[in-house]
């Protein structure tokens, strides 16, 4: 099984317990991240199901919103690359998350992330 994640979990503060009726927010106040990682754990174990996890970050494509407010914004003039461009941001086109995910699954490893 692959489990698809999302990027979103390194946001977690992982001194708080996941587990606890104190389940952690990500620094936006959403419990999405930590509803994700709480099912990557169990991936990850391999206890009830096992599988690969994979965490990819903002996926675009055709006509995708991302792609639609980044153009508006590089048109009126308000577009900033952060850091010049070299601030890591993790983006993936749907067509190759979609290839390495159809990898994930062939490739058998079902203990790394």
């Amino acid at each position: 099984m692959v489990y698809v994640g999302t990027a979103a979990v390194d946001s977690l503060d992982r001194r708080q317990t996941a587990r606890s009726s104190n389940t952690p927010k990500d620094r936006k106040g959403s419990f999405y991240p930590s509803t994700k990682y709480l099912a990557q754990e169990i991936v990850r174990s391999g206890r009830k199901v096992p599988g690969v996890v994979v965490n990819p970050g903002h996926v675009w494509g055709t006509n995708s919103n991302f792609v639609t407010q980044a153009r508006n914004m590089l048109e009126r003039g308000m577009f900033v690359w952060m850091d010049h461009g070299e601030y890591p941001y993790p983006i993936v086109h749907v067509d190759n998350l979609c290839h390495g995910l159809i990898l994930a699954g062939e490739s058998g490893r079902h203990e790394r992330i």
